[in-house]
């Protein structure tokens, strides 16, 4: 099946200007109206947003992605592929995003539709820094709210 999200970022990643307000606009879109079953809109986003945008513009792109996060539907692929991408610096290294993703993701890591495989997965990725980590989120929403 031809996607015409695909052949669009394919003809992007051969561009030879700024991809910044390209970037930035598709993000908005994604927002607007997620594209729950094709999150490479999303991921290229994330990857070329290394390469044009600042740490705190990458940093407020993902704390508007995961707030945009509809727990109503299915949108797993969605919260997927923002573990995997903020897994990443300057990502890692937000208290902000972090606590977001606590507030956002994980606590709802069971709304998703994954596996308990993918869902212990996604959830040890969020350990790099344990130690803070315990210091800020209370023992009781891992246990109870997540397991």
């Amino acid at each position: 099946m031809i996607n015409l999200s695909h052949i669009l970022i394919d003809s992007l990643d051969d561009a030879k200007v700024n991809l910044t307000p390209v970037i930035h606009s598709m993000l908005v879109t994604f927002l607007e109206l997620p594209y729950n079953n094709d999150v490479k809109i999303l991921e290229w986003c994330f990857n070329k947003s290394m390469q044009y945008f600042d740490d705190s513009a990458k940093i407020e792109h993902a704390c508007s992605v995961i707030n945009h996060i509809n727990f109503l539907c299915d949108q797993s692929k969605v919260a997927e592929t923002l573990f995997f991408n903020l897994d990443k610096e300057p990502y890692k290294n937000s208290p902000e995003l972090q606590e977001l993703i606590w507030k956002k993701l994980v606590v709802y890591v069971n709304d998703f539709n994954l596996s308990n495989r993918e869902k212990t997965y996604l959830i040890q990725r969020i350990f790099n820094n344990v130690e803070s980590l315990f210091n800020k989120v209370p023992v009781s929403i891992l246990v109870n709210d997540i397991f």
